[in-house]
């Protein structure tokens, strides 16, 4: 349980905190790539090089690769639609946690959409122990329905449609082949597959995780947006990130109210 005590903090006191928690000042080893990974909720990725800066500036002697070895050799990375509906690398080892958070979203039609679940139901039966790239799986999207209009919404090079399938856990990126980007199935890209705790408890882990990298925010931070699993449409109500509260530590930074 969490003291009732409320920690009056500066914000030079919270900066310190968070560099700290985020590798800024007594970098990593190599060998660390992944935990910071996961450390820092994730590596976003909508250009792979932000990934890349994100976690040269937390290791120590990264080398040149390391990131693509990482994800398309070793696999102990996943590149898929995640936070904010935009591009990240997830450490494999945990994303079943993430991916029961993700599965609460209702935005990007994940909740009551038909023609979305249609698309996500037939593209979970065909990227099924393969890896296609864009085109060959719209192709089989429409011989699968006939229906060109849902080959074209696999078209969309935003990956609009399939949001809600990555959220669901049923499309990641595999390797690109030619240069041109490549899909698949967690269960068929992560070693192992993919085991998720119930939505509830994914929440709970991928909040505590947020709060133990970026400390102190708000219950409106959790709620709005400002958190990697907040925002409009995620499983974070306020209700929820109340309850959430009465396990974590309360602070004030200098003249705001205090803060979970």
């Amino acid at each position: 349980m969490a003291s009732h005590a409320v920690y009056h903090l500066t914000w030079e006191q919270a900066l310190s905190w968070r560099m700290e928690r985020h590798r800024l000042v007594r970098r990593a080893g190599p060998a660390e790539l992944v935990g910071v990974a996961g450390e820092i909720c994730g590596l976003h990725a909508q250009v792979m090089s932000s990934a890349e800066l994100s976690l040269w500036a937390r290791i120590e002697g990264l080398e040149g690769g390391a990131v693509h070895r990482a994800l398309w050799e070793e696999r102990a990375l996943v590149k898929l639609w995640a936070m904010r509906g935009t591009l990240h690398l997830l450490p494999c080892a945990e994303l079943g946690v993430w991916l029961s958070a993700l599965g609460t979203f209702t935005t990007r039609g994940n909740r009551g959409d038909p023609e979305i679940d249609r698309l996500a139901g037939v593209v979970r039966r065909t990227l099924d122990g393969r890896i296609l790239t864009r085109e060959a799986l719209a192709l089989a999207v429409e011989e699968a329905t006939g229906d060109p209009a849902l080959s074209g919404c696999v078209r969309c090079g935003w990956g609009s449609y399939l949001k809600a399938a990555s959220f669901r856990g049923i499309v990641c990126f595999g390797p690109s082949l030619g240069g041109r980007v490549c899909f698949t199935t967690p269960a068929t890209w992560v070693p192992g597959g993919v085991e998720q705790p119930d939505p509830q408890g994914g929440l709970r882990a991928v909040a505590r995780r947020f709060l133990s990298a970026y400390a102190p925010v708000t219950l409106e931070d959790l709620v709005s947006g400002g958190a990697t699993v907040g925002g409009r449409g995620s499983g974070c109500s306020r209700r929820w990130a109340r309850r959430l509260s009465r396990s974590t530590s309360r602070a004030s930074a200098r003249g705001c109210s205090p803060k979970t």
